[in-house]
């Protein structure tokens, strides 16, 4: 009888066994996975396949996408993987369409950007954005400008992003198709794993043998290598943002390793097989965080923060924490602090103790992303609807941002927040079709997360909940949403989130989101992405062309070594440049204005070395004053003037104009037009007008300012022009040294001091006009002001040790010109505070000293330069010299006194 129950037992214990493997074997295989019934059925889904592998992979390794190539590679693949799945599908007896429940906002997405591009009646532009008809005034068809009746206001640049859009939407409908099964989904998440881990290591490793150079040979006009691991990105916000989205798949993988060994040996204890996995996928995910670090980018530590908790509170909420995730996790953190503590603990530390302070102040030290912040957020209350037009952020933020840069010089081509942007360049509906999309993801990932009977499809929802939030919470601080790489990610993970829910319904026996759709629904689709493709990748290649020639011109106008050893041909080479520039894309609004810019310097240039040096401006008040018999006489005497220079005036006034219809929000060219009305023969154009138009979109640009203000003297408006003329001096250096040269011929020192504040800068071309000018009173005046104004800005905690001393300096030698000794005393002695250890002070002091025959305390200060330097017999010799010359001098009194005669021989 015992024996009996025994073999009862174990038979029992043999079907229980039996039984959990067939409940088990669901676990891998929810869902009809696609069958290929030919060979080229079979050569088409791997197509799609390799196509998706290339997205992720291969398009994070061409800068990350952001530039012109890598948007070329995204909309050639996305066209690829569309119409490889279109035939397929064209191939398959019974094919079905899997629905999302996003497929109103994609289509209301795309609506909104070919809104913003079509030409509209005036009633339906002033009705959906009313700003744009008081911003864009002079464009009412009179004065010479068209009617503008566009919503966007780079036309071009915003069907560029659609470009970029729809491959997004291409990339999502297909992976939705793709994804049939579970195992299809996991294998998503593991592909974003690798290549987080590959980027991660290629940053690493250019980093450490980093010769400055992108792949140690791409040379970025804007960006380098150094100082901060970046990876393939021009961005090391980016990176370290590509490596956050990783971050949720990688402890998928951390997660699914335990589950499957748990699973295989029917335990949750640890197997060296469960081990030897657990500690690689620790490593990996000790080496991204470490470059992650490394990137210095203190959005991307929140981001990978927030991936990482996101990730482990929805896997402990789904008790799907083992002991074995425990313990990769553990590894995985000391891993990563070891490594720290090797290498970087100094400055990553320094990162993230500005993060932990919550400090504005450190976050934000320069006040750059509140100022563009403050900016986007004046802009979406004027363009609340609909928006000024996706892609139009660098041209719009100007009117709103007052403080653009030392001289202008610097531009935000983003908003550094995803969300302002969006609001910005696509309004209210822009956002809130954003902010939908994200809540229908995070919406997928939620009840997968609950799921305690599916273990591995909690893990990967906890992993697409984490890169979804990731890419949320960073992008309120930067705009890792303008860069393919960082949204390819986000793209697929949602796709697997939304699959995974509809597998869980239909499991439930609930009705699939899918439609059965016939061949000839398949048919179109494949010749609308057809047509898409024929549109998209030629306009891509041309922008990639276009872009590596404006390139090779930023190359040469930043390089300043090179600007000022080849200045002869600098000026021919950079014509070159944008004129390939424009003939490989003409669609670039900034090309055509840099080819009007650079025609009237090479004019101006030819001009001045000519037999009759008349200025432009000369050369158009006469043109205009008198009084012609027909224009073909003022053309005849304007050749007669020009010569063959005429053909630089010719090709600026054509590229003006040209630059003005892509987007009129370029103040420059206004005034290129004003200077180059006269030569229009088709049109009339109204001076005034044109300049009042170039204020109205760039309010705050030092050019314009002075135009504008050089305008209201001509109409006898002085109070008005030098207000202008005041906010041009604060906001441009160039503008400083052009105003005291104008104003220094009719304006004495006092009076310009008094009325444009000058700091030292200047306040010393002050000096140097009033001393070229021979006014000394005015010179003196200046000089003493300088001296006053370096004393001052040596209290100042914002301005560098280096500068300080640089105008004490300065202000030393302003004293010296006007035998102030007490002030050039001063000047030394603050400098010496700031920097006891700077050679030039001592020095500089001691020559002083020297020069007034007080050499002991010359000597002193050359014996401080002597201890400073301690191998420079130049300043030990002049250190004995001064106490040779005291005693020299000592002797000689002696002598004078001896010599003299006493009172009594006196007597």
């Amino acid at each position: 009888m015992s024996v009996q129950s025994g073999k009862s037992r174990k038979r029992r214990r043999r079907s229980s066994k039996s039984s959990e493997a067939v409940q088990r074997l669901p676990l891998d295989q929810m869902g009809a996975p696609l069958e290929p019934t030919n060979a080229l059925d079979g050569v088409l889904l791997k197509a799609v396949d390799v196509g998706f592998v290339f997205l992720v992979l291969v398009l994070p390794f061409i800068m990350g996408g952001r530039e012109a190539p890598g948007q070329l590679a995204l909309v050639t693949v996305a066209c690829w993987i569309a119409g490889c799945w279109g035939v397929f599908q064209m191939r398959q007896r019974e094919s079905r369409w899997t629905l999302s429940s996003v497929e109103p906002l994609i289509v209301a997405g795309v609506g909104l950007a070919v809104l913003q591009v079509v030409r509209l009646p005036a009633k339906q532009l002033d009705m959906l954005s009313p700003r744009l008809g008081e911003l864009l005034s002079a464009w009412n068809g009179e004065g010479g400008l068209p009617v503008w009746n566009q919503l966007s206001m780079t036309p071009f640049e915003t069907l560029d992003s659609l470009m970029v859009l729809i491959a997004y939407i291409m990339v999502f409908v297909v992976a939705l198709q793709r994804i049939r099964t579970q195992s299809d989904a996991f294998k998503v998440m593991m592909l974003l794993a690798g290549a987080a881990v590959a980027m991660a290591a290629f940053g690493l490793l250019q980093y450490a043998t980093s010769n400055g150079k992108f792949f140690w040979f791409y040379d970025n006009p804007y960006t380098d290598t150094e100082r901060v691991v970046k990876g393939a990105f021009t961005n090391r916000n980016h990176f370290a943002n590509y490596l956050a989205l990783g971050m949720g798949p990688l402890l998928f993988c951390l997660t699914a390793t335990s589950i499957r060994q748990s699973n295989t040996a029917g335990h949750s204890g640890f197997s060296d097989r469960s081990q030897f996995g657990t500690l690689v996928v620790a490593a990996a995910i000790s080496f991204v965080v470490f470059a992650g670090l490394l990137s210095l980018s203190r959005g991307g530590a929140i981001a990978i923060g927030v991936a990482t908790v996101v990730a482990g509170f929805a896997l402990y909420r789904s008790s799907v924490l083992s002991g074995t995730v425990v313990f990769g996790g553990v590894c995985a953190l000391l891993l990563t602090c070891g490594l720290m503590a090797v290498y970087g603990e100094e400055q990553i530390q320094k990162r993230l103790d500005q993060i932990a302070s919550a400090d504005v102040e450190q976050l934000d030290s320069k006040d750059g992303r509140r100022a563009i912040w403050a900016a986007n957020i004046a802009g979406i209350k004027e363009f609340s609807l609909v928006g000024s037009g996706v892609g139009t952020h660098r041209e719009i933020y100007p009117l709103y941002m007052e403080d653009s840069g030392a001289d202008y010089r610097d531009e935000f081509t983003h908003a550094e927040n995803g969300y302002l942007q969006v609001a910005l360049e696509s309004g209210g509906v822009g956002i809130s079709l954003l902010l939908m999309s994200f809540l229908f993801a995070i919406f997928w990932t939620f009840k997968g997360i609950t799921r305690k009977d599916r273990p591995r499809i909690a893990a990967a929802q906890a992993a697409a909940l984490a890169t979804i939030l990731a890419s949320m919470v960073h992008s309120g601080v930067d705009f890792v949403w303008y860069v393919p790489a960082c949204v390819i990610p986000v793209i697929l993970v949602s796709a697997s989130a939304c699959r995974l829910r509809q597998l869980q319904r239909e499991e439930l026996g609930r009705t699939p989101f899918s439609l059965p759709l016939p061949r000839l629904s398949w048919t179109l689709a494949g010749a609308c992405v057809a047509v898409l493709a024929f549109w998209m990748v030629p306009a891509k290649y041309n922008r990639m062309q276009a872009q590596r020639h404006w390139y090779s011109y930023l190359r040469m106008s930043l390089n300043e070594a090179a600007t000022a050893q080849n200045a002869s041909n600098l000026l021919r080479n950079r014509l070159v440049a944008v004129s390939r520039t424009i003939a490989a894309d003409s669609t670039m609004a900034r090309p055509h204005a840099r080819m009007a810019a650079l025609c009237l310097q090479a004019f101006h240039e030819s001009q001045n070395a000519s037999e009759n040096p008349m200025s432009l401006g000369m050369i158009r008040n006469a043109a205009m004053t008198n009084t012609w018999d027909s224009r073909e006489h003022m053309d005849e005497w304007l050749g007669r003037v020009f010569e063959q220079r005429g053909e630089y005036l010719q090709s600026a006034l054509t590229h003006t104009k040209k630059s003005m219809e892509l987007s009129p929000l370029s103040g420059k060219t206004y005034l290129y037009l004003a200077e180059l009305d006269f030569l229009d023969k088709d049109t009339t154009w109204d001076n005034e007008q044109l300049v009042a138009q170039a204020m109205a979109v760039r309010p705050h640009h030092p050019k314009v300012l002075f135009a504008s203000g050089r305008q209201h003297l001509l109409n006898g408006r002085e109070p008005e022009a030098i207000e202008l003329w005041k906010r041009a001096f604060a906001l441009s250096r160039s503008y400083q040294a052009t105003i005291i040269t104008q104003m220094s011929l009719e304006v004495n020192a006092p009076k310009l001091v008094a009325t444009f504040e000058p700091d030292t800068q200047a306040l010393a071309h002050m000096c140097d006009r009033y001393r070229q000018l021979g006014r000394l009173p005015d010179l003196h005046y200046s000089l003493n002001a300088f001296s006053e104004e370096a004393l001052k800005m040596a209290d100042d905690p914002d301005i560098s040790t280096q500068k300080k001393i640089r105008y004490l300096l300065a202000g030393w030698k302003a004293c010296a010109e006007l035998k102030n000794d007490e002030r050039a005393l001063q000047c030394f002695a603050k400098a010496a505070e700031i920097d006891p250890q700077d050679f030039r002070v001592h020095y500089q002091h001691g020559v002083w000293l020297a020069e007034r025959q007080r050499f002991v305390e010359a000597a002193e200060k050359f014996q401080v330069c002597c201890e400073i330097r301690p191998g420079d017999d130049h300043v030990r010799r002049l250190s004995l010299a001064m106490r040779k010359r005291d005693l020299d001098l000592q002797l000689n009194r002696t002598n004078r006194l001896a010599t003299q005669p006493t009172f009594r021989q006196f007597q």
